[in-house]
């Protein structure tokens, strides 16, 4: 009874540590393989970035104002942040959602492109306005830079989107002042 009890507890020892170090599988529902995301910052102190991954996990990145890291890098992301990525976009129904949403002067203007099995699909607007699974995801990245190993870049990197780029303050000849009430 002794030594049965023993074998019985045996084998739920190596049947349960076999079971915890195996992967789960994550099923990517479009075949994503590559994401490109940037925010354009807004008038408070929303982060300037432009993030694009890959699934061997390789990335570039971009930090403009008020970003943690400022100028161009290449690195790593996370294993944690590509999962969250595939997630996400598992929540999407790709093929009936529109490439643009409304874009409001003083939020973060995002930009997305999800590179799939099928394509790509591009996605723009104000962070508010995006579907819900973009809109975390979004936050989630801006938010999580430690989730990056970065090196800063030998030269300049070019992105595919473009928002992260900070438009410069127009010259003073043309800018309207109001004359006040009387």
């Amino acid at each position: 009874m002794k030594t049965s009890f023993l074998t019985l507890f045996a084998t739920v020892a190596v049947l349960c540590s076999t079971c915890q170090s195996r992967p789960v599988p994550i099923y990517n529902r479009y075949g994503l393989y590559r994401l490109a995301v940037a925010g354009s910052g807004c008038f408070g102190t929303c982060p300037a970035f432009a993030l694009d991954m890959d699934s061997s996990l390789s990335c570039a990145y971009y930090g403009g104002r008020y970003a943690k890291h400022e100028g161009n890098y290449r690195g790593k992301v996370g294993a944690q942040l590509w999962v969250k990525a595939i997630k996400q976009a598992n929540m999407l129904n790709l093929d009936s959602l529109p490439d643009a949403y409304a874009q409001n002067d003083d939020a973060a203007l995002v930009q997305f492109i999800l590179y799939t099995s099928s394509g790509e699909k591009h996605f723009l607007g104000s962070d508010g306005a995006l579907p819900d699974p973009l809109f975390k995801l979004y936050i989630w990245i801006a938010t999580h830079e430690s989730a990056l190993t970065l090196r800063p870049a030998a030269n300049s990197i070019h992105f595919a989107t473009y928002v992260q780029r900070e438009l410069p303050a127009p010259p003073i000849s043309t800018r309207r002042s109001v004359a006040p009430a009387n």
